[in-house]
């Protein structure tokens, strides 16, 4: 299986002299990490694989955009970007549409001298054949699914596949941010991998901070039955498990607790409570009045990682 953190390994020279080896092995150790990985199964649906994929091609794409600008080889796609947008599968009425328009076209441009439009007309049919489900209603071609269509074809020929401008993708804002001066452990506690992933993106690089991602499962998905202040203490446990020293916290984390409560067990529980940061794409009242530094809404907002950051010096 490949691991991430063993390609960055293998690169870590190259990395070092562009001054990435901290962005690259961040996000390779999210891309490694069991939270962001693709489920297993039965009975996981292809929706659940492509969600998982579109959150996990945006880290791999900072990762890819590290090794171009370390001109190291880039690592090559995960199959399941491009698979689970092509997933599903025409019926047998979609399939006879298209062929019904196809011979129709093929008909019409038959007659007379081929022109530009002909071989636009002949384009445009062998995007339907590749494509039959857009011929519903309720369906259509996005840039998303002939992007990945170009790249298994592409890949499946032996030919390099389309990738971003990497010159151009848009970096985060850490390398300004003050640099603590000891190691910090930096934990994201998100019911949501796709936030979590966000927040995480716009931290990686970030000098002697350890980034660890918490995932709360909510009970509805977990199959948990257990009373809300048990729950909440289990929760606390596990997170005050990694051993935080800043504690990033979502607010709307469960149906029958919000992360501003959480806030309030794990510093029953910790010897010397960590600091904490709210994190939430709503109001973060609440999160503020039980301790927390301001919001940092999911990583756009980098100032309250820092406020907090430099307060640990003063609780040294």
């Amino acid at each position: 299986m490949r691991t991430y953190k063993r390609l960055v390994a293998r690169h870590k020279r190259a990395l070092q002299t562009a001054g990435l080896l901290k962005t690259a092995s961040d996000i390779a150790s999210l891309l490694d990490d069991p939270i962001f990985g693709y489920p297993t199964g039965e009975k996981i649906d292809n929706w659940t694989i492509q969600h998982v994929a579109e959150t996990r091609e945006g880290m791999f794409h900072i990762l890819s955009s590290a090794f171009a600008s370390a001109s190291v080889p880039l690592p090559p796609l995960e199959p399941q970007f491009y698979e689970s947008v092509l997933a599903e599968k025409a019926g047998d009425e979609e399939i006879a549409e298209t062929e019904r328009i196809s011979k129709h076209v093929s008909v019409q441009t038959g007659k007379g001298k081929e022109t530009l439009g002909t071989a636009l007309c002949d384009t445009l049919c062998l995007a339907l054949r590749a494509f039959p489900k857009c011929c519903n209603r309720f369906s259509g071609i996005t840039k998303r699914q002939l992007v990945a269509k170009l790249n298994q074809q592409l890949l499946a020929d032996g030919r390099e596949p389309v990738r971003p401008d990497y010159a151009s993708l848009k970096k985060n804002g850490v390398g300004s941010m003050p640099v603590p001066a000891r190691n910090v452990n930096l934990v994201i506690v998100d019911d949501s991998t796709e936030d979590a992933a966000k927040t995480l993106k716009a931290l990686v690089g970030w000098k002697n901070i350890t980034l660890i991602p918490y995932h709360h499962a909510r009970p509805e998905y977990s199959g948990e039955k257990l009373a809300k202040e048990v729950r909440m203490k289990a929760v606390a446990e596990r997170v005050l498990a990694l051993n935080p020293d800043v504690i990033v916290m979502d607010q709307g984390l469960d149906n029958d607790f919000k992360g501003s409560e959480l806030i309030s067990v794990i510093r029953a529980l910790a010897p010397r409570s960590p600091v904490f940061i709210a994190n939430t794409g709503g109001e973060d009242e609440e999160l503020r009045n039980a301790g927390a530094f301001p919001n940092c809404n999911k990583g756009e907002k980098l100032g309250p990682v820092a406020q907090a950051i430099e307060s640990l010096g003063s609780q040294a």
